[in-house]
């Protein structure tokens, strides 16, 4: 949204997305996307949870899973594909999964 940062981002599309909020979320930035003219970006975070929950999913979505990232469906969005698939990332996501 003009005018938004990312986090508040972050924030309204986990509302907007989920039904609701993630309570004391920790973020681990883990890639930023920014196109060749600079007029678009996305951030994308990685968010452990202790307990698995039940999202109450809006009308872009029709289905959900809890998967091991090893299992991740076929196909997956395109930005989620190169974000899963750069070695930098998962480094991260293991890092924080042992902390």
């Amino acid at each position: 949204m003009p005018g938004e940062n990312h986090i508040d981002g972050l924030f309204r599309e986990i509302y907007e997305e989920l039904g609701g909020n993630i309570n004391d979320p920790v973020l681990i930035q883990v890639d930023k996307f920014v196109s060749k003219n600079n007029k678009f970006s996305y951030t994308t975070y990685f968010a452990p949870v202790d307990n698995e929950f039940l999202p109450f999913l809006n009308d872009e979505h029709i289905g959900y899973a809890w998967l091991p990232l090893a299992n991740a469906p076929n196909p997956l969005h395109p930005g989620i594909y190169r974000t899963l698939k750069n070695p930098s990332v998962m480094e991260k996501i293991k890092r924080s999964e042992s902390s």
